[in-house]
């Protein structure tokens, strides 16, 4: 897996499951969607160092710390789970990044700024994200509550196809949803069209 679509719980080291992958998906949607890597980090640094970035890069582009009992679990095992670099910013139930590093992390896009909220289409899209990217892995959206989502459901028009991104029509002639961001809708017909099959 793409090390920046870990979720915060694999990075602090409290071990891997399933909801790793709803984390790693949302990541996928907002790549395909908004067209940026939604927590990119510098190359060229140690694992570590790394590590304490891309968790700051979280914490600002979801707009929230990551959950203190997380935290706190992750500190007190921290001889057998975490790096002593990633352990002396740990306090307290939080984060405390190094100054450097919080200057770089200002200028990421939030992701608020990387989903405009100009339709309902990008709204529900938004709200589904918001579950994907929650930081505890035993409150994230799992794959059948995402499949319920509203906005995956605004996508589905019949039998389960996705008609519409081809820009067909259900039998009443208009789209499942009518505020739906059709540049949005084109950009991920395009991707798929474009994208290189292999069997």
């Amino acid at each position: 897996m793409n090390p920046l679509y870990l979720a915060p719980d694999v990075i602090i080291k409290l071990g891997w499951s399933s909801p790793i992958d709803m984390w790693a998906i949302a990541c996928i949607l907002v790549e395909l969607l908004a067209g940026e890597i939604p927590f990119y980090v510098r190359g060229g640094i140690s694992q570590d160092e790394e590590d304490i970035e891309l968790l700051a890069t979280i914490e600002h582009v979801v707009g929230r710390c990551i959950d203190p009992n997380m935290v706190g679990i992750a500190t007190s095992n921290a001889e057998s789970t975490l790096g002593s670099n990633i352990c002396q910013y740990a306090s307290h139930g939080k984060f405390k990044f190094p100054h450097a590093v919080e200057d770089r992390v200002k200028s990421r896009k939030t992701l608020r700024e990387l989903v405009p909220q100009n339709s309902l289409f990008s709204k529900m899209f938004l709200d589904l994200l918001l579950k994907l990217f929650t930081f505890d892995p035993d409150e994230r959206i799992p794959p059948h509550g995402a499949l319920e989502n509203s906005w995956v459901c605004s996508l589905v028009v019949d039998e389960g196809t996705v008609a519409h991104l081809y820009g067909q029509r259900g039998n009443t002639g208009s789209s499942a949803l009518p505020d739906i961001d059709q540049e949005w809708i084109g950009g991920i017909a395009r991707a798929i069209n474009e994208s290189p099959r292999t069997l």
